[in-house]
C-alpha cells in the first residue's frame, strides 16, 4: 500500500493530535500500516484529514474527487456508478446488508431521474457526503427496530468514532483478528498464506477454550456466514487447504465437528470441496483429499463429505465431469483410494448419483460433454472394486434403466461415445460384461446404433462401430457378438 501523502488543509490542525486522534493512535506502533487501511475506507472532514496527514497516516478527505454541481441528472452516470459499487460491496455482508442496498439505489434513482434532489433514504456518512457533492440530499428515514448500541462519537465527528470502532483489534493487538475485524485465520486462508494458517492452528492449542469455542474460532467465518477452509477451497489456495487440514489434528475437537468443520459449506449449503471441483482447482481437491485421510473420521462422515453435494443435491465429481474437469476428476478419483470406504460406498461415490437417480457419467455422455470421460474411466482402477462393481458404474443408468451410451448415441455425440467406448478397454471387464455395455438398449429395447440410425447420426454411429474393432482387437468382443450389434434391428412394436 503506497498512499498518496495529503497536504494539511486550510483549518487543519497545526498542533499536537487531539484527544481522538490520540486515542487512534494508542498502542499504534508496528500498525501503522494497518491503521492506515482502515482509514483509507472512510471519509472524513478536513480538519481531521489535515491532522492525521501530519502524523503520517493518510485517508480520504470527505470532498475527495469532488465534482460538485447543483442538478443531480447532471451527474446520473456518476450516481449510478456510486450506488451499484455499495450494492457490490454489500453483496459480501450478506442478503439482509444487500437488500438494503438495493432500495437505496433504486430511491436514490427514481427520485434523480424523475427530477427530484433529495429523497428519504439511509445511506453512510461517506456517500452521503459524496451525493451532496452531486446535487443530491439524503434525509435520514425513522429507525425500525431496537436502538443498536454506537460507536461513541467526539468532537471531530462519528465518522472518526467509526473509524476508532473498525480500529479496536488493531489497537488492543487481538491475536484472533486483524484490521476491521476479520478472523485472522480467514486472512491466512482466503491469502493462500500456508504459514500463517500453521502458526495460528498451534497457536490454539493450550488456550483453554472449549471444543465450541475452538470450533467457532477454526470456522474463521466472513461476513456472509461463509466459513474460511470454504473461502481456500473455492479459491485454489491448496497449500493453506493442506495447512488447515493438518492443524485441525490436536484442537480437542470432536469428529462431529471436525466433520462439519470440513464440510466448509455456506449460507446456501454449498460445500467447499464441490466448487474447488467445478472451478477446476486440481491440486486443491488434492490438498483436501489427502487432508481427509488423517483427521480420524468415520466412513459415513467420510463418504458425505467427499460426495460434496451442492444444494440441490448434485455431487461434485458429477459437476466436475459436466464441466469438462479432467484433472480434478482425475484427483478427486485418486484421492478416494486412501480413504478407507468400503467397496459400496466407493461405487455410491464414484456413481456420483443426483437426487433423481441419474450418475455423474450418465449426465455427461446424454449431454455430450465427453473431455472428463477418458480420465473418469481411468480413475476407476485401482479402486479396489470388482468387475461386476466396475460394470455397474460404467453401465450409468438412470432410474428407467436408460444408460448413458444409448443416449450419447441419440443425441449424436460422437467424441463421448469414442470416449466411452476406448475406455472400456483396460477396466477389467470380461467379454460378456463388454457386450451388454455396447448393446446400450433403452426401456423399449432399442439399442444405442438404432438409436442413432434413426436420427441419422453417421458420424456417431461410425465411433460407435469403430470402437466396437477396438474391443475385438483387446480380445473383449467375438466378432459374432459384435455383428448381433450391428446387424439391422426391426423397429418394436408399439
Amino acid at each position: 500500500m503506497n498512499p498518496r501523502p495529503l497536504t494539511a488543509r486550510a483549518g487543519a490542525s497545526s498542533k499536537i493530535p487531539s484527544p481522538p486522534v490520540n486515542k487512534l493512535l494508542a498502542g499504534s506502533q508496528g500498525n501503522m500500516e494497518a491503521i492506515a487501511a482502515v482509514l483509507e475506507q472512510v471519509y472524513l472532514p478536513d480538519p481531521v484529514v489535515g491532522e492525521l496527514a501530519q502524523l503520517g497516516l493518510f485517508c480520504r478527505p470527505a470532498a475527495a474527487g469532488a465534482d460538485t454541481g447543483g442538478d443531480p441528472q447532471r451527474h446520473l452516470d456518476t450516481i449510478e456508478y456510486l450506488l451499484n459499487h455499495l450494492c457490490k460491496r454489500a453483496r459480501a455482508h450478506g442478503m439482509d446488508s444487500y437488500r438494503a442496498a438495493t432500495l437505496a439505489r433504486d430511491t436514490v434513482m427514481t427520485a434523480v431521474m424523475g427530477g427530484a434532489s433529495s429523497a428519504t433514504v439511509d445511506v453512510s456518512g461517506g456517500l452521503e457526503a459524496r451525493l451532496a457533492q452531486l446535487g443530491f440530499t439524503c434525509h435520514a428515514g425513522p429507525r425500525k427496530g431496537a436502538p443498536q448500541q454506537a460507536a461513541p462519537e467526539n468532537k471531530e465527528g462519528p465518522e472518526l468514532a467509526a473509524v476508532l470502532a473498525a480500529s479496536r483489534h488493531v489497537l488492543r493487538g487481538d491475536p484472533l483478528h486483524g484490521p476491521g475485524g476479520a478472523p485472522r485465520l480467514l486472512q491466512a486462508l482466503t491469502q493462500g498464506d500456508a504459514a500463517a494458517v500453521t502458526a495460528f492452528m498451534e497457536s490454539l492449542q493450550g488456550r483453554g477454550q472449549g471444543p465450541g469455542q475452538i470450533a467457532d474460532i477454526v470456522a474463521a467465518r466472513r461476513s456472509d456466514k461463509a466459513p474460511g477452509l470454504y473461502c481456500a477451497l473455492q479459491d485454489g489456495n491448496a497449500a493453506a487447504v493442506a495447512a488447515y487440514m493438518l492443524g485441525l489434528k490436536g484442537l480437542g475437537l470432536s469428529t462431529e465437528q471436525i466433520a462439519d468443520i470440513a464440510c466448509a459449506r455456506d449460507v446456501n449449503g454449498y460445500p467447499g470441496l464441490y466448487w474447488a471441483m467445478r472451478d477446476g482447482r486440481a491440486t486443491t481437491v488434492t490438498a483436501f483429499m489427502n487432508g481427509l485421510k488423517e483427521l480420524g473420521l468415520s466412513t459415513r462422515q467420510l463418504e458425505g463429505i467427499a460426495l460434496a453435494r451442492d444444494m440441490t443435491g448434485i455431487p461434485g465429481l458429477s459437476a466436475a465431469l459436466y464441466d469438462r474437469k479432467t484433472a480434478v476428476v482425475a484427483a478427486y478419483l485418486a484421492g478416494l483410494k486412501g480413504l478407507g470406504l468400503h467397496s459400496g460406498q466407493v461405487v455410491r461415490t464414484t456413481m456420483a448419483k443426483d437426487l433423481a437417480g441419474r450418475p455423474g457419467l450418465y449426465i455427461a455422455l446424454r449431454d455430450g460433454r465427453a473431455a472428463a470421460v477418458p480420465a473418469y474411466l481411468e480413475g476407476l482402477k485401482g479402486l479396489g472394486l470388482s468387475p461386476r462393481q466396475i460394470g455397474d458404474i460404467v453401465l450409468a443408468m438412470d432410474i428407467d434403466g436408460c444408460p448413458g451410451l444409448a443416449l450419447a448415441l441419440h443425441g449424436g455425440h460422437t467424441a463421448a461415445v469414442t470416449a466411452f467406448m476406448n475406455g472400456l478397454k483396460d477396466l477389467g471387464l470380461d467379454p460378456q460384461q463388454v457386450a451388454d455395455i455396447a448393446l446400450a438398449a433403452d426401456p423399449a429395447g432399442r439399442t444405442g446404433l438404432q438409436l442413432a440410425r434413426e436420427r441419422g447420426h453417421a458420424d456417431a454411429e461410425k465411433a460407435y462401430v469403430e470402437g466396437l474393432a477396438g474391443l475385438q482387437q483387446h480380445k473383449l468382443m467375438t466378432p459374432r457378438q459384435i455383428a448381433d450389434l450391428v446387424k439391422p434391428k426391426d423397429k418394436p412394436q408399439w
